[in-house]
Parts: C-alpha cells; structure tokens; sequence
C-alpha cells in the first residue's frame, strides 16, 4: 500500500459489513501496515479511535492501521490509526491520525 511516497507491506484483515454496522456503513475493510509506526508516530492525531472490539483482529502496541469505510450511498472514506504505546495499553484504542 502506497502512503505519499513510500510501499508499505499491507496486511488484509478482511470485511466486516452492514450485518454488523447496520445503516452507518456499507462496509469497512481492514488493513495492517508493516513497520510503519516510527514514519507516522508523531503525526498530528485526529477526532476518531478504533476500539479494538470493533477489529477483526487483536491489536498490539506501535502499529498503524488503515480502514476503508463505503457509505451506504457508494462514497469511500481512508482512515488511518495508529496504536502508541502508552495510551494503547491504558485505554487499549486505535487513535486516527492525519496523513497530509
């Protein structure tokens, strides 16, 4: 997966779709990138977290991941979250972060 101008090793978690989302989303696919954690740790965050009960995956400390969301009506929306040591182990969330 290309991020500006670098390739990162891009782990595919899968789908999880309407079924679980109901009426906010059509679909949320969930990627994994590998060793990408020091290039976006200071990265500006934003207002979102994953939680990692809504994961099709267990989530660890220093990891970036990267979820596409499709609206009900066709249009796609690219998050990123990062998982920081500290802050993952207490509150054990994703936060969003800004990739600009």
């Amino acid at each position: 997966m290309k991020i500006g101008d670098k390739e990162y090793t891009a782990y595919y978690y899968g789908q999880i779709g309407s079924d679980y989302f109901g009426d906010q989303y059509q679909s949320v696919d969930y990627w994994q990138l590998q060793d990408a954690y020091d290039d976006f740790k200071n990265n500006e965050l934003g207002d979102s977290v994953l939680d990692e009960n809504d994961a099709p995956f267990t989530m660890a400390a220093k990891r970036v991941y990267v979820l596409d969301f499709v609206f009900p009506d066709g249009t796609k929306e690219r998050k990123y979250y990062r998982t920081d040591e500290k802050s993952f182990e207490k509150l054990g969330v994703a936060k969003e972060f800004v990739v600009g």
